[in-house]
């Protein structure tokens, strides 16, 4: 516990020292200028906009301004994407990270999301909190129902937040090895049993009706060779925040320097690799990379 307590001190930290020196004059962008106009109307639901809602809400309770209220939900939308990959890495290799804390606090993304405003923030941050509850819920087995139950509702709310962050709905596989031992398990049972009426629940009250804007293409080699030169091609396009191609080549390597699990790291690699890349081919002509980061943050844990 001593590692998170720290490395969410180092992400806070960080944060403050990005916001004091870099020149934020240009956010928030478009998007994030109509949610904070939203959250200052009447009806700040009025588009659908749970960023909105927040920020009226935060305003409103707290006597903060708008700029501060936006600041305290960014931030917190960032802290919760590090909890979130913090216990994701407990639930899938049961145990905390030692320098995967800091590799997730670190890396350009968590700060990245934690400085911009609007829709992709709190759905990034949601997302991956969801994954780390249902990881780490199947983990604890008993005592962990209701947090894999809890993460089953979130995950289809926050892809209702912002449908970029929809290629993480294929990281409920990662439950598979979180499994401590495959053994006929009564916990396990009654696990399967409420967490798929969790998940209907929010699959039929909050999952849109059109979640995606990806152009889907089949499943094959071709996609996945276009979508690694997508990657490649982004830091010549003015995007090179996240090294993504790097990290990619990195993480399918890490499974070498293993001593024990080397097989599960390896499957694991290759999953997290085929979203990833499939998500890019997919996006088209929309590639950004805010929209291949949530998918990208499964190579970081």
């Amino acid at each position: 516990m001593r590692y998170f307590i720290f490395a969410l001190f180092t992400f806070l930290l960080l944060q403050l020292y990005l916001r004091l020196h870099i020149d934020l004059r240009d956010l928030p962008g478009a998007a994030g200028s109509l949610s904070v106009y939203r959250a200052l109307q009447i009806d700040p639901m009025a588009g659908s906009d749970w960023s909105a809602l927040s920020l009226h809400y935060i305003q409103r309770y707290s006597g903060f301004s708008i700029q501060t209220s936006n600041h305290l939900l960014s931030i917190f939308s960032g802290s919760l994407a590090v909890l979130g990959g913090f216990f994701a890495n407990i639930g899938l290799w049961g145990k905390p990270p030692k320098i995967g804390a800091f590799l997730l606090v670190l890396w350009a993304f968590p700060q990245y999301f934690a400085l911009l405003t609007g829709l992709d923030t709190l759905a990034f941050g949601l997302a991956w909190f969801a994954i780390g509850l249902f990881s780490l819920g199947v983990r604890y087995q008993w005592r962990g129902i209701p947090l894999a139950c809890a993460g089953l509702v979130l995950l289809p709310f926050s892809i209702s937040v912002k449908e970029s962050v929809l290629p993480v709905l294929g990281f409920l596989i990662w439950g598979l090895f979180s499994i401590p031992k495959f053994k006929k398990n009564w916990s396990l049972i009654l696990l399967l049993f409420l967490g798929s009426i969790c998940l209907y629940w929010s699959y039929s009250h909050f999952f849109p009706s059109n979640p995606t804007r990806l152009n889907q293409k089949p499943f094959s080699l071709f996609t996945l060779r276009n979508g690694w030169m997508r990657l490649q091609q982004l830091p010549y396009r003015g995007m090179p925040e996240g090294k993504m191609d790097q990290l990619l080549v990195l993480n399918l390597l890490g499974f070498l320097i293993l001593p024990k699990k080397r097989l599960k790291f390896l499957f694991l690699s290759l999953f997290s690799a085929g979203i990833i890349l499939y998500t890019t081919t997919s996006l088209g002509h929309l590639v950004r990379t805010r929209y291949i980061a949530p998918s990208m943050f499964s190579s970081i844990i």
